[in-house]
This record gives structure tokens, C-alpha cells and sequence, in this order.
């Protein structure tokens, strides 16, 4: 009998479920951690305290629900996969809901459904929408295609005049068919009131307390030298865009016995933020700093953020410093953690980084031992590249929109942002660093907040080489139509077959599709993508909240004490995660509306684009330099198609649109608040 018939009949014995702890204990800890996240991937089990329990018809499940705009749902749940809630069991639950859900059924091969019991507590989150008109009077057309296209208002602030394409947040109720205006955050055609919607969509704290800027003020501004290594002679410098409004991390480098001393320097914002302080506090409800293009909302007030603690040239500065002692070959050798005095000589942009390493001068005069140590920064940088593709780590290389305005903050212009080694120089020197501190700390048995990336569900990954094997036909390597995609060195060596190809952007596009999404855990389950055992993020104490924690680990570890308890850091771990879920999606919305913007001026242009995505009803172009999803519907396409799932195609006797295919298309509609473009290839196009 197998291990995992074995667990499941331990299982369906004991109603109170049976601790992990006693399984491995059984069969041995590594078998079953195996057997156990196969079983939960596979929905026969899931997992609640530290205890497993066998997934049964009937059993109810609590969880917040997160509908689609097809009007399906799923609970969300930690462990396992979610569960699919079919649209006629929500029983009028709305996005964000924590729901209680009864488990209906399990059918091989499927994910596990369920219906909602009843609803627990009602999502706060605020909706956005615009006022429109009709010969029925004023509604809300919400933002979110969840709820129909009229909302009827059923109250408003006294203050409020309606007027068409006002933009507003609003509460729903009756399923969504009735909305409550809450705030007016202004017109459809005011540039900055993308920026209101964002903020309001996700919820952004934009303003500090009272008590939280009052703390701040009176931190110290004067730096005191005792029980810090004064290392300000040292050469380091900081390399960030040349937008960026905080400097938390500075570098340096030398050349040291037959090999180098890489250093880097981080803002030691621990000394100042205080795990009782009200700041500390702040910190974890924002979870991060907010990137929203040109405008940045900070995790830290702006005295702490853009001052104190921002590594800006010519000012003393305190540091936690890591030196990374490397052989010839880059190498890990030795390592020193300390609290430090910096003074960084130079503050450089990754244009200005990119010129120095080509050898060309730039237009400022800088010191001659600042354009060595970037040179050698940039030969360390190549070296841990090389090792850590070698340890089958995945450089994927996605462009990303670079958004340009006028003086009146209209969009003037959207291209794909230039990446340079520059960045990477950055990169590689900012894993070591963070892979260096979660092996210190590890070591020595302290529980921290990993930065971890699982490995792709196999499904998944069948479906992926499905699509590749089709999509590079003869460019695919044949040991994979064999043998299927079995490590991540396969999948690096397909990144590596489509480097500078037309297909480049499609593939890298699916792969991270296919790729677990990274988070923070108190169990260490390595980073996949960067090929690691152990990761943790430590280099971004200003914006990040994780680092902040870490940075108090190692300030405990220095003063031999225990910081945070384990459950403190399962809250921080969750708490961070979600925060930076939401706001990847903020800065992605932002950067979705202000592109959309620029492409309604530019309607009727001829654009360039590859198909992405194949459906029934039509098919999606990923625009190769606005990098906007523009769909394509089979009723706007000349001719009578079929939808061909085995050859991801749409085709008509004279015509056929297939994943991959560059076409190029028409934008011919645009509803900027559903997020949505609409073209036609130019071949179907009528003046």
C-alpha cells in the first residue's frame, strides 16, 4: 500500500484530524512532506493549525471570496488549491466577502466546488464608478465589470451635485444592483484622477497620523559614532532611477587576496523605527511603499523616507553593512555583518551606471576611484550572473511601459522602458546580499520570514509545454516533446532558444504564467526561480516591511536578543504577501489606464502587436511597444471563423490568426474604466 492510501485511511479514522508532526514521525519527515503537499494539491486533504484533515462532501470551509467577471468565484484558501464556487451558489456574495462554504463535490481530475452557506462578514472595500445619464436620470456605471453596466443610486452626501462623467466610489448592495456614493473623486478628464482611483480601488493609505508624524520629528538627527564601524572613507555609491526619491541601499567593491570585497550597505531604518513605535506600526499596515509611475507613496514618513535614512551623497548616514568576501571565480568565501557610518560619494542613475561600464563619459565629472569601483562592481556582477545561471536560476527579461507626460500631466508618449546591465549589476549584488543573510541567520536557528518561490504545479506545466511545443514547432527542443519539461534548467534552456525572437515576449509571458507566485513564509521552502535552498529579503528596509523585520532580527542577533515571536512573524509573512499582491496590482492599473489613455489619442493608428491568447470568442494582441492587451472579437473579423482549441487559432477559409502570429491592428474602441481596448487586424479594417 502506498504512503498516501496510508495517511488517508489514518485519516478517515480520526475525526480531529492527525498532527503533522505525528505523520512524520511515522513515515519519516521528508516522505512525507512529499506525500502531504501532493495530497493537498490534489484536494484529498487540507491543512488548519498545524493538523491535516481528509476534504469530504458536506465539510464547510471558511474563506474570503474572489469572484470573476465571468460571475463564478473561489475561496481562497492558504493550503491547497482554491475552491470554485459556480455562480448560482454565491448566494449574493460579492468580491471580498468572508463566507462560510459548504464543500458539493470532487470529481477526478477537477477542482474542488463548493456553495456558499452564508455570508460572515461583508467586504469593506469601496468600488469606483462614473455618473452617467439616460432618459431615466443619473446612474453609476461601475468600473468593475462584476456588477451590471446600471447601478441605481440609492443615496448620496448632501453635498453632492450629479453631473455626467464625475468619477466616484460607491458601496453596493442588493447583489449589486444599488450603489451608495460615497465620495466624489472628480472628472473623467482631470489627469490626476486616475491616481484618486487607484488610491481608492486599493485602498492606499496615503496620509500618516498625527501621532505617526509627530514620532518622527523629534528622531535624532545627529549621528553618534559609538559602537559603529566608521567606514566613511570607504568608496560606495548608490545606483537607482533617476526618478527615485529614497536611497536605501549603496554599494562598493574591491579588489582583495586574489579576489573581491563586495559590500553592501543598507539604510538602517531599525535604529529609528522601534518595534513599539507607532511608525513601526504604520509600517505594517501599509506592508510597502506604492509606486504609481511619476507619483510615489511611501512606507515610512518623508522625514524618515527621503531624509534620515536615504543613503543621499555627502551625508553621514547609519548602516547595516554586509561584506561579501569572493574568490576569482565569485565564489562565496567569507562574510561580516556590522553597524556602520557610511557616506555615500556619489549617487548615480542606471543610464550614467550603463555609459561608465561601456567606457563613455557621461556629463558630470565624477571621482576617478567612483569610475573604477563601478567597472569592478560591474566585472563581480557578470561573475555571480554566470554562477547563478549555472545553479538554473531563470533571467527572464519582460519589458516593461515607460509612461511620459507633458507639463499638464497628460500622457504625451508610452515605449518600452530601456534595461540595461546596469540594473542587473544592482540585481546580483542585491541577492547575494539577501541570500548571505538568510544563510547567517538561518544558521544560527533564529525564525525569520523567508522570501520564497514553490515549484509549478505539474498541471500547469503540462499545459505550458502543451502551448510551447506548438507555439516554436521546430525551435523546440526535441528531448522536451520526450520527456516534458522535468527541471528548471529546461526551462532556462527554452528561455535561452528564444532570446532576440519574435516569440520571445509571448513565451517568457507564459512561463511566468505558469510559475507559482513568490511570497513571504516562516517555512522555508527555497526560491525556484532565483535556483535557491534559502532567500530572504533584507536590501529595502524603506519600502519594504519584510526587510524591516529582518533588519531587527539582525539588530536581536547583535545585542543577543529574540525579536519576534513565530506567530508574530506568521502575521507579518501573510500581512506582507497580501500587501504586495495589492500593490502590484495599484501600480499595474495605473500604468493600464495612463496607457489606454495614450492609445484613445491614437485611435485609428496603425499598431504593432503578436496574438497572446486565443479564445472562442476572438483573440488577444499583446501591443509589442504600449506592452496593452488589445481584443480582438470574432464579430469584427471578416469572413466566417472557427475557433481551433488544437492549433490555438481562429481560421476562415482565406484567413488564420494563431498564437504567436504578428499582426498588425486598428484600436477602434476603448472603455478606459472597464480597462478594456478593442481592434481589428488592418486587413479587416473598413475607412
Amino acid at each position: 500500500m502506498k504512503i498516501e492510501e496510508k495517511i488517508i485511511r489514518i485519516l478517515n479514522k480520526k475525526k480531529k484530524g492527525v498532527s503533522l508532526g505525528y505523520l512524520k514521525k511515522k513515515f519519516g519527515r521528508k516522505k512525507v512532506e512529499s506525500v502531504i503537499e501532493k495530497l493537498v494539491n490534489m484536494q484529498e486533504i487540507y491543512l488548519r493549525d498545524n493538523r491535516i484533515y481528509p476534504v469530504k462532501r458536506g465539510m464547510r470551509i471558511r474563506g474570503r471570496i474572489e469572484i470573476k467577471k465571468e460571475g463564478y468565484g473561489f475561496l481562497l484558501r492558504e493550503e491547497g488549491e482554491d475552491i470554485f464556487i459556480p455562480g448560482r451558489f454565491l448566494s449574493g456574495a460579492m468580491d471580498g466577502d468572508y463566507v462560510e462554504a459548504e464543500i458539493l463535490k470532487k470529481r477526478k481530475g477537477k477542482r474542488l466546488e463548493g456553495r456558499v452557506v452564508r455570508i460572515l462578514e461583508k467586504s469593506k472595500r469601496k468600488f469606483v464608478g462614473t455618473i452617467l445619464k439616460d432618459s431615466a436620470g443619473f446612474y453609476i456605471f461601475p468600473d468593475d465589470p462584476l456588477f451590471p453596466p446600471r447601478v441605481s443610486i440609492l443615496k448620496r452626501p448632501g453635498d453632492v451635485k450629479l453631473q455626467e462623467n464625475l468619477r466616484i466610489t460607491f458601496i453596493p448592495f442588493k447583489g449589486g444592483n444599488y450603489g451608495e456614493i460615497l465620495k466624489v473623486l472628480g472628472k473623467s478628464d482631470d489627469p490626476e484622477v486616475d491616481y484618486k482611483v487607484v488610491i481608492e480601488r486599493f485602498g492606499i493609505r496615503t496620509e500618516f497620523p498625527k501621532k505617526v508624524l509627530n514620532f518622527s520629528k523629534k528622531l535624532p538627527s545627529r549621528i553618534n559614532m559609538q559602537k559603529r564601524f566608521d567606514i566613511r572613507n570607504l568608496t560606495l555609491f548608490t545606483i537607482d532611477p533617476e526618478t527615485a526619491k529614497d536611497f536605501d541601499d549603496a554599494i562598493s567593491c574591491e579588489k582583495y587576496n586574489d579576489g573581491y570585497r563586495l559590500g553592501v550597505h543598507i539604510a538602517d531604518v531599525s535604529f529609528y523605527v522601534d518595534t513599539e513605535s507607532p511608525v513601526f506600526k504604520e509600517a505594517y499596515k501599509r506592508g510597502n511603499s506604492f509606486y504609481l509611475l511619476d507619483k510615489a507613496i511611501p512606507m515610512l514618513p518623508e522625514r524618515l523616507s527621503s531624509n534620515l535614512c536615504s543613503l543621499v551623497p555627502a551625508r553621514n548616514r547609519y548602516a547595516i553593512s554586509i561584506f561579501i568576501y569572493l574568490d576569482k571565480k565569485g565564489r562565496i568565501r567569507n562574510h561580516e555583518i556590522f553597524e556602520s557610518v557610511i557616506k555615500s560619494r556619489a549617487r548615480l542613475n542606471y543610464r550614467e551606471a550603463q555609459k561608465i561600464l561601456e567606457g563613455k563619459k557621461i556629463r558630470r565629472k565624477l571621482p576617478d576611484e567612483v569610475v573604477d569601483t563601478v567597472k569592478l562592481c560591474g566585472e563581480v556582477a557578470e561573475l555571480l550572473k554566470e554562477k547563478r545561471y549555472k545553479r538554473g536560476s531563470l533571467d527572464f527579461d519582460m519589458p516593461e511601459p515607460e509612461v511620459f507626460f507633458d507639463k499638464n500631466g497628460k500622457v504625451e508618449n508610452v515605449r518600452k522602458k530601456l534595461n540595461f546591465f546596469s540594473h542587473s549589476l544592482i540585481e546580483e549584488f542585491m541577492i547575494l546580499a539577501n541570500r548571505v543573510i538568510a544563510m547567517h541567520l538561518e544558521k544560527k536557528g533564529y525564525s525569520l520570514i523567508f522570501r520564497i518561490h514553490e515549484e509549478p504545479d505539474e498541471k500547469k506545466l503540462k499545459e505550458l509545454e502543451k502551448v510551447l511545443s506548438f507555439l516554436l514547432k521546430s525551435k523546440y527542443p526535441s528531448k522536451f516533446l520526450k520527456h516534458g519539461i522535468t527541471e528548471i534548467f529546461d526551462l532556462q534552456e527554452i528561455i535561452q532558444s528564444v532570446k532576440g525572437e519574435p516569440e520571445e515576449f509571448i513565451v517568457q509571458k507564459m512561463i511566468l504564467r505558469s510559475m507559482k507566485q513568490a511570497k513571504y513564509s516562516v517555512e522555508n521552502k527555497g526560491h525556484y526561480g532565483l535556483g535557491l535552498d534559502k532567500y530572504l529579503h533584507f536590501t529595502s528596509p524603506i519600502r519594504r516591511f519584510p526587510d524591516l523585520i529582518i533588519h531587527h532580527i539582525l539588530r536581536g542577533d547583535i545585542k543577543g536578543e529574540e525579536t519576534f515571536s513565530e506567530k508574530e512573524l506568521e502575521d507579518y509573512a501573510e500581512k506582507s504577501s497580501m500587501m504586495e499582491r495589492v500593490a502590484q496590482q495599484a501600480e499595474w492599473d495605473i500604468i493600464t489606464l495612463k496607457s489606454l489613455e495614450y492609445l484613445k489619442q491614437n485611435m485609428g493608428k496603425k499598431l504593432r502587436g503578436i496574438i497572446s491568447r486565443v479564445i472562442p470568442a476572438g483573440f488577444y494582441v499583446s501591443l509589442l511597444n504600449e506592452l496593452v492587451d488589445v481584443f480582438v472579437p470574432l464579430r469584427e473579423l471578416k469572413g466566417r471563423f472557427k475557433f481551433r482549441e488544437h492549433s490555438f487559432s481562429i481560421e476562415s477559409k482565406k484567413n488564420r490568426y494563431t498564437l504567436g502570429d504578428e499582426i498588425d491592428l486598428i484600436v477602434t474602441r476603448i472603455i478606459k474604466e472597464r480597462r478594456y481596448a478593442e481592434g481589428i487586424p488592418v486587413a479587416s479594417y473598413k475607412i
